[in-house]
């Protein structure tokens, strides 16, 4: 059945109920003069609205700058180097970070989020260590770099919304999650004269968490913005590929709607991993402040 005929048959429901509503045997000097006319075209029309009603989708785009550090350790072998004391290159990195945040009317929603971190410095070493084939002492010259490339996919479900009951005028919302993310570190270290290692690895990591998000009305102190919204999340997972390893990460932040449905984010995100692929151990991650704008449709 298209929806064209489906619209119709519910237009004769509609059409039927009522006048089965008024009963036939009403007495005469009870009876309306005129029952009230409901034509196929109205119907039709109540019908559209209760099924967009019903399909509504809220679309959040979230793009921004992560401001995140690298540090840790890495190992390659029976060695490792020290990425922030050692090999300096725990620096702020400006990352550009989007996130795509999908909500049903159901109570359902997705999320997407994804970055490519790069980092890289030249120096000398710091103290005693070895990557692999490589070992470093105090003074010598060496060269490193990272990228680190992430995307993750969220699947929210059976939210309690005990204030607000539709998308847009939700107050507080608590509901856990599901997702998997990504994760590629491509690692290369060389001990200038001497030689250089690469190493690229992946994984696919799978988490669980909780998301909570609080909203309400700006204050009046407050000469800008319509709503202020507080979001926090937390998950962790076990990442597979290699010989795996735990993962965790947390994002929040705090949104000010300056005009309808456009806000400005001030927020926090970390990843932090401890996996491994054969003799490669990464473990470390990036946390740092996130700055970026909410365009909700």
């Amino acid at each position: 059945m298209n929806g064209t005929q489906r619209a119709t048959a519910l237009a004769a429901v509609i059409i039927a109920s009522r006048v089965l509503g008024q009963d036939a045997s009403l007495d005469p000097e009870t009876a309306p003069e005129t029952a009230p006319e409901t034509s196929p075209e109205m119907a039709e029309v109540e019908v559209a609205e209760t099924l967009a009603d019903q399909s509504s989708i809220l679309f959040r785009l979230v793009p921004g700058v992560w401001l995140p550090r690298l540090d840790g350790v890495v190992s390659l072998g029976a060695g490792f180097v020290q990425v922030g004391d050692q090999l300096d290159v725990d620096n702020i990195e400006a990352t550009f970070n989007g996130e795509i945040d999908l909500q049903f009317e159901n109570g359902m929603g997705m999320w997407f989020g994804g970055f490519d971190f790069e980092t890289d410095n030249a120096g000398r070493f710091a103290g005693f260590g070895s990557f692999g084939p490589l070992a470093f002492g105090p003074g010598d010259p060496f060269r490193a770099s990272f990228d680190l490339t992430s995307f993750a996919g969220e699947f929210h479900f059976g939210q309690y919304r005990p204030v607000g009951t539709d998308l847009r005028s939700e107050r507080l919302v608590v509901r856990p999650l599901v997702g998997v993310r990504y994760v590629d570190v491509e690692q290369r270290l060389e001990r200038t004269g001497v030689g250089s290692v690469v190493v690229d690895a992946e994984w696919y990591a799978v988490y669980t968490g909780v998301e909570l998000r609080v909203w309400s009305g700006s204050p009046p102190a407050f000469a800008i913005g319509r709503r202020i919204g507080i979001e926090f999340m937390a998950g962790a997972g076990w990442a597979f590929g290699g010989d795996g390893g735990p993962m965790w990460q947390v994002r929040g932040g705090i949104t000010l709607e300056v005009a309808d449905d456009i806000g400005i984010v001030f927020g926090y995100r970390l990843l932090e991993l401890d996996i491994e692929d054969g003799a490669y151990t990464f473990d470390a991650g990036l946390q740092g402040l996130f700055l970026g704008a909410s365009i909700r449709f």
